[in-house]
């Protein structure tokens, strides 16, 4: 029991003899359930005179018998009789109860608490017994176990036959201060416990691995893990997750290609052992890694995989590597399985957070972020990444902080608008994620906020001329309004069949053939990047896909087909609370409408119905004029008519109106 404050015991207390009141005392070190042994051996009686005592204290209204043990009134009692004792007395007390309890193989928790109120400097037993009671609550309850692991290596002796012990334990410890997001203590320990033996160096070189990618430190991860690895150290399930570190910083660095083999041979070493987790891990970053070379069957087959693991997994295997939820979700968000990657991260989420595993939580909130901006659900998405940004900066992690900013751009312009998102892409652009995927990431997230804001310069300046992403590709395609360029993204995104991407690819088409004076041409790109998007399920980009095609229309003079889109992007917009995408589009439908011809009123005549019914079937003017007897110059002043009365701009439109009439 913790003492941070002189609470006074009762009144009644005072009164009762001496012996009595040490029994008292006893109990108060024992706990909130007093074992009669417990308390005599702490007191030092006999076991008669310790259940003659307590019968005292219960009569005087000081405890009660709960089955066979002590058990104050409240907490509160307890804390005042303990707090009531002289803190030497309590330090033998604890070392008392600690002994009672080894005698008799006690809880290990219990052991510990007690172990840890009273053990001294040099006392091995003790240190081991704290030492292997943090160690096995590392994963449960890691602020305990990095306690308890303090303690065991303060009270350790300073020999050298436990020099391989102690190290064992400062890799634990860095284990419990690096999950709990103290993540400069964790690299502090790590780096002492280099020198030490092969599997221990291992295993801290694997951890210190995950530090390093919170820090955004990766050449430092990779030249350990290189060293690490050429030295052949590690074996069994250590070499796996060194083999897994390898491979995921070969991904945050852009080189997915060199991800490959060890994803492989962790999964090889862990392959239908007792941790799926581990396997889990390996499989979600192959998938990661086979889906930024646009690999996307493989990627989808080792997603699947992992997938799998994961929900095979128990609570307590997750654990240990539950950030592997992050790369497992991105990919599942980005190959449309959008309900299964909302079950992953909130059961990530939920494990990492009841666990104290603060580490994981920026990369699970960064998903979910990313989720949550595809999925049309911006208020999540602000939510996730502002999360993400909070936990960051509580664990000093300048890495997944910078990209917790980045994953918030595109929800707060379509939110908030262009003030409050160039407010934000100015903090960005100063500070950005040191990992090339993510900074890749952030570029285009950028490209595409100017591109919005109609900065097309700033957008050309985020986009690298040798950029071969899919993304990057329809984004400067845009921008420069090149069409050759728009056919390069169709053509890769067609390589791929991501429907996001498709999406994406065909918007830009379509904006570049409209610039192009080809509505048509426009018209089927912004239709096929329509349906895309709906089997992508993507709702805010559908409706901005839409908004192009009610553009589109207005050019052709279509208007009920333009208030259409306008209408269904309007909708989309409102759903999503994209307040500022909503209060543009109104906007743009007043400039729409202010652009159209005035419509001639009156119905059509029969001849202009005639030659309006004949225009629709796909007859030529002069094939008109034959059929109806009549010169070509009186066919093109009967469509004039007709087209200005019924408000269209082309023989295709004029078709579909008719067919659309009663």
């Amino acid at each position: 029991m913790d003492v941070d404050a002189d609470p006074v015991p009762p009144r009644e207390f005072e009164a009762l003899p001496e012996t009595v009141r040490r029994l008292a005392d006893a109990a108060s070190v024992a706990g909130d359930h007093a074992p009669l042994g417990l308390v005599a051996y702490i007191a030092q009686v006999t076991t008669a005179a310790a259940a003659a005592g307590l019968d005292v204290l219960c009569r005087a209204g000081i405890g009660s018998i709960v089955g066979t043990d002590f058990v104050f009134p409240s907490p509160s009692s307890r804390a005042a009789v303990y707090a009531a004792t002289g803190p030497g007395w309590r330090i033998t007390a604890h070392a008392r109860a600690a002994d009672y309890l080894r005698q008799r193989g006690g809880p290990v928790a219990s052991l510990a608490h007690h172990t840890e109120r009273s053990a001294q400097y040099g006392d091995e037993r003790a240190a081991r017994t704290l030492g292997g009671a943090g160690t096995d609550m590392l994963e449960t309850s890691p602020e305990a176990a990095a306690r308890l692991l303090r303690a065991a290596l303060r009270v350790l002796p300073e020999r050298t036959d436990l020099a391989a012990y102690r190290s064992t334990l400062r890799v634990a410890l860095a284990r419990a201060t690096g999950v709990m997001g103290e993540l400069t203590e964790s690299r502090r320990l790590l780096h002492e416990t280099m020198r030490a033996p092969d599997q221990t160096r291992a295993s801290a070189v694997a951890f210190s691995s995950v530090v390093s990618r919170l820090l955004g430190h990766l050449d430092e991860a990779d030249a350990q893990l290189t060293t690490e690895m050429r030295d052949g150290a590690g074996q069994g399930r250590v070499r796996a997750q060194l083999l897994t570190e390898v491979a995921a910083v070969a991904v945050l660095q852009g080189r997915p290609d060199q991800a490959r083999q060890p994803a492989l041979r962790a999964i090889a070493l862990v392959a239908g052992t007792a941790d799926p987790a581990l396997e889990s891990a390996g499989h979600a970053v192959l998938a990661l890694a086979h889906l930024l070379r646009d690999e996307v069957q493989e990627a989808r087959t080792h997603m699947e995989r992992a997938g799998w693991l994961m929900d095979s997994a128990p609570d307590t295997v997750l654990l240990e590597h539950v950030e592997l939820v992050g790369p497992l979700s991105w990919v599942e968000t980005d190959l449309g399985h959008r309900r299964r990657t909302s079950r992953h991260l909130a059961r990530g989420i939920e494990v990492a957070s009841r666990a104290g595993r603060t580490h994981a939580l920026p990369y699970l909130f960064i998903a979910r972020a990313h989720l949550a901006t595809r999925s049309g659900r911006l208020a999540d998405a602000v939510d996730s990444a502002a999360r993400a940004a909070e936990v960051s900066r509580r664990i000093g992690s300048a890495e997944t902080l910078a990209m917790a900013r980045a994953v918030l751009l595109l929800p707060t312009l379509w939110r908030h608008g262009v003030a409050a998102a160039r407010g934000l892409a100015a903090e960005v652009s100063a500070h950005r994620p040191d990992s090339p995927w993510w900074a890749g990431l952030t570029r285009l997230y950028l490209a595409r906020l100017h591109l919005s804001t109609g900065d097309l310069d700033a957008c050309r300046d985020e986009l690298s001329t040798t950029d071969t992403d899919g993304y990057g590709l329809a984004l400067a395609a845009t921008a420069s309004g090149d069409r050759d360029a728009a056919e390069r993204a169709l053509a890769k995104a067609r390589a791929t069949g991501l429907a996001h991407l498709l999406g994406t690819a065909h918007e830009a088409y379509a904006r570049v053939l409209l610039r192009h004076d080809d509505p048509a041409g426009a018209e089927t790109s912004a239709r096929s990047a329509i349906d895309h998007f709906a089997a992508a399920g993507t709702p805010l980009d559908r409706g901005l896909a839409r908004q192009l095609l009610a553009e589109i229309h207005a050019a052709t003079g279509e208007v009920d087909a333009m208030r259409a889109e306008l209408g269904q992007a309007k909708a989309a917009f409102h759903a999503a609370g994209a307040d500022w995408l909503a209060g543009r589009l109104a906007r743009l439908e007043v400039r729409l409408a202010a652009r159209l011809p005035r419509t001639r009123t009156g119905p059509l005549t029969a001849r202009e119905r005639q030659v309006a019914e004949l225009v629709g079937q796909g007859l030529t003017n002069r094939e008109v004029a034959q059929r109806l007897h009549v010169s070509r110059k009186t066919v093109e002043a009967h469509l004039t008519r007709v087209f200005s009365k019924l408000d269209v701009h082309t023989r295709a439109a004029l078709a579909r109106r008719l067919a659309a009439s009663p």
